[in-house]
């Protein structure tokens, strides 16, 4: 799920609690019919709203990503996951600020940011994969991002170069389609949850984002 923030996580018939999943700050959510959803937070589109809100809304969120397209990715990393971001004064002035201490290309126009923004996510998203793997024991084969960040055309493909794998994008209304779902279920349109879950896959659009490199 990507929106204002990210929920990265995998379900599961049975919560995996353990030393391990703790020290990354991992956890079971009890989901809808007997699944468990090992998942945790981490930041989404949050800073991307407060570059918008700090420049006073000049542009939408489709023209600041068109912007960023002209920019080089992967200029700065920064932990967009630290304290420092989570409520900051001035998100630009901080990104500007942590960029500077570290001796990194500091960040100025509207696309700069918003291309420093979507590169860290993307390794964000990329990390909490592999540890994802680590610590489920399992292999995954794709990234799917439902949720309103799922749009992001950008986004995703840079998750998709550094992960290695495709990145399946949508619905963008993921929150409200599967309370529907469940509600169908218990109604009886639906037998169970499979039933949902194909009939879903088979009447959404979806798109797919191939590493590029």
């Amino acid at each position: 799920m990507c929106g204002t923030w990210s929920l990265v996580g995998i379900e599961n018939d049975l919560p995996l609690v353990n030393a391990k999943t703790y020290q990354a700050n991992y956890t079971n959510e009890w989901g809808v019919y007997h699944t468990y959803r090992l998942l945790k937070n981490i930041t989404g589109m949050w800073c991307l709203q407060e570059i918008a809100c700090q420049t006073d809304y000049q542009f939408s969120y489709q023209e600041m990503a068109e912007q960023a397209a002209s920019v080089h990715a992967f200029l700065q990393e920064i932990d967009l996951n630290h304290n420092r971001f989570n409520n900051p004064k001035n998100m630009i002035e901080e990104i500007q600020a942590a960029c500077r201490e570290s001796g990194q290309p500091i960040p100025k126009t509207v696309g700069e940011l918003v291309m420093c923004v979507y590169s860290n996510l993307a390794r964000i998203y990329a990390r909490e994969l592999k540890q994802l793997e680590d610590l489920s024991g399992k292999t995954i084969d794709y990234l799917h991002v439902v949720g309103g960040g799922s749009n992001v055309s950008l986004l995703n493909q840079l998750t998709a170069n550094l992960i290695g794998k495709e990145v399946i994008a949508g619905p963008g209304e993921a929150t409200a389609i599967g309370n529907i779902l469940v509600q169908m279920i218990s109604v009886g349109e639906f037998e169970n949850l499979s039933q949902a879950r194909h009939w879903l896959a088979s009447s959404s659009s979806f798109e797919c984002y191939r590493p590029q490199i």
